[in-house]
């Protein structure tokens, strides 16, 4: 599951510290520079480096931002998230019989 923090703050334009899992893809989890910083679940030292590693960027967090904001306009989205639940419904339809 994915935090509601992260599409608000990504739909915002800012880059967003949350848990590296499985429920993000994994082009996603490879690289920070698409305005997601991650850190492990439940080990507070990794959430600190997450910030050390935003905070060492400050200069970049301008691009960081307009970066997570592309995120969400190609991942999270009320249109991309209506298309793909349109397409899940739409290959479970049965065909109409005569």
């Amino acid at each position: 599951m994915i935090p509601n923090k992260v599409y608000q703050g990504l739909a915002i334009g800012r880059a967003v510290v949350t848990a590296a899992t499985p429920a993000f893809l994994p082009a996603l989890r490879a690289d920070e520079a698409q305005g997601l910083v991650w850190a492990r679940p439940g080990e507070p030292e990794s959430i600190c480096k997450a910030v050390e590693r935003i905070h060492q960027r400050r200069g970049e967090l301008t691009a960081l931002g307009k970066a997570a904001r592309r995120t969400y306009r190609r991942y999270y989205s009320n249109r991309v998230i209506r298309d793909v639940l349109s397409e899940l419904l739409d290959a479970g339809k049965q065909p109409d019989l005569p």
